[in-house]
């Protein structure tokens, strides 16, 4: 009896991947923000993947033409930061943070290229087919 009750409690032990987990977000654009002055006509949507036990959110523009990938640094029970991204053309826009509060669904990121911030309205999302 004991051998066995050892056997489940390592395995338990063993099998921490239940809490990881992939969250889907559809987000839409709805402003930007540079040196002051607010663009409220700002529009894009894009698709944010969040992997839990890998610790990379990937954000995904909607008709294909980026892919970026963060490297989560931060997580808490407010917000998923990175201020590490991979595999980045270094001639597009160069991303310095992303950020993305889990109570309001804001996602938020900047560039160094001309300094603007845009801001998205995300909701989750699951694959339909």
């Amino acid at each position: 009896m004991k051998k066995l009750l050892s056997i489940i409690v390592l395995s338990l032990l063993f099998c921490n991947t239940s809490f990881a987990k992939i969250i889907d977000l559809s987000c839409i654009g709805f402003k930007s923000y540079k040196d002051g002055e607010v663009d409220s006509t700002f529009e894009d949507y894009s698709h944010i993947r969040i992997d839990t036990n890998k610790k990379i959110m990937t954000e995904l523009s909607d008709d294909g033409s980026f892919s970026y990938e963060w490297i989560l640094t931060e997580v808490n029970e407010r917000y998923y930061y990175s201020d590490e991204y991979k595999d980045m053309d270094e001639k597009k826009f160069v991303y310095i943070a992303a950020n993305l509060n889990r109570f309001t669904g804001e996602f938020t990121s900047q560039t160094t290229r001309d300094g603007r911030r845009y801001f998205y309205h995300c909701s989750t999302t699951k694959q339909l087919f």
